[in-house]
């Protein structure tokens, strides 16, 4: 009878015990649910972001030097940490498998496909810091222009044709969250304009194009870091530049023919 009696007592001591395990693992359970959902929700925006742009002015060799320059310069980028990069953008997308400079087949060619030369560069950080890097490279772009006393025209007047029109690629264009950045650096009231793609160049104008529906493609490798007509750049900018951004894949083939 006693030892039956103390049975008893264990047995309802062990379903006392396990109710009470379980009663803990359900909360534990929810409490790691509740942190994991707010882990999700507020989670600290992290400090690896990057949105590419892309600006053109005219002939791109000069214009790329100015926005390394800028990373070099004013954010203090390291060499292999150089974005700028020089390609073609703003033609209707699809017309050809690759884009090209002349003395390709003319289906290649950049200009016969609507684009024109561009300069493309990566913002990098926290929104803050993106939203910094854009009015840097924006003003860059505005101080691209010079006064002809009846309106802002480009540094190299010779080149002409939709291939050297005045242009900037955002995510968005005008829409998009970086446009008030770049208008608010448009010192020479420009013509801003939205641009559907292919545009012929217009005096006074720049064509907004939507980054994610007109996209930049690379230009040949030997247009990368070229000394400008009539400038000569250091080697340290035509030739250490150059090879270390190939060697660690920013600058790739494009399948496109290396005439120099």
């Amino acid at each position: 009878m006693h030892t039956t009696i103390l049975l008893n007592k264990k047995r309802k001591l062990s379903a006392s015990i396990m109710k009470i395990l379980v009663i803990l693992f359900i909360i534990g359970l929810c409490l790691t649910t509740v942190r994991l959902y707010a882990s999700l929700q507020f989670e600290e925006p992290k400090d690896d972001s990057k949105v590419s742009v892309y600006f053109g002015s005219g002939c791109f060799w000069g214009r790329q030097k100015d926005f390394v320059d800028a990373e070099q310069g004013q954010l203090s980028r390291h060499i292999e940490e150089v974005s700028a990069l020089v390609g073609y953008a703003g033609g209707k997308p699809g017309l050809a498998e690759r884009s090209c400079y002349y003395g390709s087949p003319a289906k290649w060619v950049y200009e016969n496909q609507g684009h024109a030369e561009v300069t493309q560069v990566d913002l990098r950080g926290l929104q803050p810091e993106i939203n910094a890097q854009m009015a840097l490279f924006s003003t860059t772009f505005f101080d691209q222009f010079e006064d002809t006393g009846h309106g802002m025209g480009r540094l190299d007047p010779q080149d002409r044709g939709l291939g050297y029109r005045s242009l900037v690629g955002l995510p968005g264009g005008t829409s998009g969250e970086l446009f008030s950045i770049f208008k608010s650096k448009n010192k020479h009231n420009m013509r801003l304009v939205s641009g559907s793609g292919s545009e012929e160049e217009v005096f006074n104008t720049v064509f907004v194009m939507d980054s994610l529906r007109f996209p930049f493609h690379q230009a040949e490798m030997y247009h990368q870091f070229h000394s400008d007509m009539g400038h000569n750049f250091p080697l340290e900018y035509t030739h250490d530049l150059r090879s270390t951004l190939f060697e660690n894949g920013r600058v790739k083939p494009t399948g496109c023919p290396e005439l120099h």
